[in-house]
């Protein structure tokens, strides 16, 4: 019995060692490639290890092309995700808050437009918003890529709904018997409830940031 499980564990081993070498294999791809000369990279691009090792692209690289340095770039992309990542958190979490905690006449009627939203492809909306963002002067500026994320988005607003919703609703009627009123529900009682949902869509909206609106402000 024992000698059978040495080999099971060496096979179980040996099997995760491959796997996570499959798994690690693009990473190491990568990263030496990047270090490899142009000639080298066209006569073996399967390699690992490069047999030259040219540190000096990633200095080439950052000075960029244009008179545009790596520095510019990275700039852009950290200054819109940020700005981006806030807008997003804070309209978001107020219209979740609104249509969890907030009973109004017509709040049916704007969660489903809201959810509708999510069936429009991307492609739909370009022309309307260019043609919007032209009429504005924004044309060339930050301000398209910035500004539409203060105004939430659909698959956030409900993310968060559904953690709101899971609060008691107890907690806010002993906030409101002490003399609470919304800003106060949601300053102080909700928004410490719903912090890994609100880390979630920060993560989130950052990393689609730094991935699509900020390559088009380079």
């Amino acid at each position: 019995m024992k000698r059978k499980r040495k080999i099971t564990d060496i096979i179980y081993h040996a099997g995760m060692v491959i796997g996570c070498f499959v798994m690690l294999y693009p990473l190491l791809w990568l990263i030496g490639s990047s270090l490899k000369t142009n000639d080298e990279y066209y006569a073996s691009p399967y390699s690992v290890i490069p047999k030259t090792w040219a540190f000096s692209n990633y200095t080439e690289g950052w000075a960029g092309f244009a008179r545009l340095t790596f520095t510019t770039f990275f700039g852009n992309s950290l200054f819109i995700a940020v700005l981006s990542t806030l807008g997003t958190v804070i309209s978001c979490t107020l219209a979740a808050y609104g249509f969890s905690r907030i009973r109004f006449r017509t709040r049916k009627f704007w969660f489903a437009a809201m959810l509708l939203t999510m069936c429009l492809p991307s492609q739909v909306l370009m022309i309307p918003q260019y043609l919007l963002f032209n009429q504005l002067g924004w044309v060339g500026t930050y301000l398209p890529i910035i500004v539409p994320h203060f105004c939430g988005g659909a698959f956030n607003v409900f993310l968060l709904m559904q953690f709101m919703k899971n609060v008691p609703k107890e907690m806010d009627e002993a906030a409101i018997m002490d003399g609470c009123g919304h800003l106060q529900l949601f300053s102080r009682i909700m928004l410490p409830l719903v912090k890994p949902a609100i880390a979630t869509v920060a993560v989130l909206s950052f990393m689609g940031s730094c991935s699509s609106s900020s390559r088009r402000a380079w």
